[in-house]
Parts: C-alpha cells; structure tokens; sequence
C-alpha cells in the first residue's frame, strides 16, 4: 500500500507493515512480531497499521489518518466535510456513505462487504468486488440477482480488470481493439492481454471473475453474463476465455453457451 512506503519514509521508522484485518492477515502479522492486542478486534473491513521505530514518533498516529483522509477525499470528494460523528465511522463506513456513483457510470468498485455490492446492483450498476472476504453463498446469492437483471458481478477476488480502456486494480493500459477478454484468473488476463498486445492487436474489455465463479457452487454464472455481454458488444469481434481448471459441469455450460454465439 502507498501508506506503507510514506510511513516507512519517516525519520525513526524501521518497519511497517498495513493490512486488512482478514484472519489471515491478523496470524500473518501475529507471526511476523508485528501483533498487538488492539488487533484482535479488527475485522476485515479495518485496516492494521503496525509501526516499529527506534524511538517514539510524535503525531504518526495523525499522519496515519491524514493519509486514510487523503484517499476518502481523492474517491469521495466531500468525505471530509461531514460531520465530526460520521468521521469517526470506520473507513469503510465513510466510504459506502458517501461513494454516491458518477452521474452517468455503470460500474462500481468494491472493496467492502456484499451489503454494499448488493446496493450497487439495485441502483442498476454493474459492480467489481475486489475483497475476496464474502462467503460462497453470498457470492452466489449476488451473482444470481445480477444475472436475473442482466448485470454483471466481477469478483469476488477479482484483481485484475479493464473496462473500455480503462484499468482497474492491477491491470495494464491496453492499445484498443477488437479482442474481449474474460478470465477467472487475474494473472491469466494479465497474460493473455500482455501477449496479444505484444502481436501488435488490442482489447475491446477484459473481464475478470472471480477465483470461484467456475465452480461447482456458483456455476459459471458471472461468465455466463460476460459471455452474453461481449458478444452484444458491436467492438468486440473475438472473444477470448481463460481461466484455472473449472468444474467438469461448468465448463460444459461455459462450451455450450460459446457455440450458440457462433
């Protein structure tokens, strides 16, 4: 995080490590030296700011929150004009509260709980869940609604996307084209758009998924939409899949749904 490199800037500041309060990140930082008792009460929609100094540093804990104040405003201009009793929300709080949409868009991005993504969905946006934190019946209880609706739900877990030219998360600024790109792995995306920018062609979308849309459970029913939605879409001329190993009976329904666009 940028947070992490600006306070590892600072005079005295030996190490800093800032994470989310997932489990995982809490028996990360538990094992690394880096836990406190405060920590146990964080939940994943908290950040953890653990700092080691060789002396006391006056005012960091301000820095900190002027830098979690900093990002609120740059996303949801107006953050800082609320009043004090809202400041005092969790971050994400903040965020849900005053993340209103652009007049016009259609996406939303998310690194909250599914509450939030659902909101999304029922004011007609397509919405990316960047948080892999939401469980399975969740995700598919929200893909679900999405679909019956003709909207898109990327993610769970989705890392790596690019809407129109537009990079999301950890994706690359791709030359334009006539590719559309769906995949269920980010680091596949970030491959196959790399490789067919590299021939010299380009990409209309590339839409990722999710880690667990292809399984079993959840059933393809993201990739189903995206499949649907990129052969609508007058730009995209080929359509590109790829993904890790899916269920059996999922990558029948992804194969069958694909011939009926031929």
């Amino acid at each position: 995080m940028l947070i992490s490199r600006k306070l590892s800037a600072i005079d005295d500041v030996e190490e800093v490590s800032v994470m989310m309060g997932t489990p995982a990140n809490k028996a990360l930082l538990e094992s690394t030296g880096f836990w406190h008792e405060e920590f146990a009460q964080a939940t994943p929609n908290d950040i953890c700011a653990a700092i080691r100094t060789r002396q006391p540093v006056a005012d960091i804990l301000n820095l900190i929150q002027q830098r979690l104040d900093a990002r609120a405003e740059r996303y949801c201009p107006g953050a800082e004009q609320r009043p004090a009793s809202a400041k005092g929300a969790p971050l994400g709080e903040r965020l849900r509260e005053t993340a209103g949409g652009k007049p016009g868009a259609d996406l939303r991005r998310r690194g909250v709980r599914a509450g939030v993504a659902r909101q999304g969905l029922e004011s007609g946006k397509n919405v990316m869940l960047f948080s892999d934190n939401v469980p399975l019946e969740q995700e598919r209880a929200l893909k679900q609604y999405a679909r019956e609706r003709g909207l898109l739900v990327m993610g769970p877990d989705c890392g790596t996307a690019a809407i129109a030219g537009a990079p999301l998360a950890f994706a690359n600024i791709l030359p334009a084209g006539c590719i559309g790109v769906i995949g269920a792995s980010g680091t596949g995306i970030q491959e196959l758009t790399s490789q067919v920018a590299l021939l010299g062609q380009g990409v209309t979308h590339a839409i990722g998924l999710g880690g667990r849309d292809l399984s079993q459970q959840i059933g393809g029913l993201s990739a189903l939409t995206a499949l649907e939605m990129l052969a609508a879409d007058a730009q995209s001329k080929v359509i590109a899949f790829v993904s890790k190993p899916p269920a059996e009976s999922v990558r029948q329904t992804i194969i069958s749904a694909m011939k009926k666009l031929v």
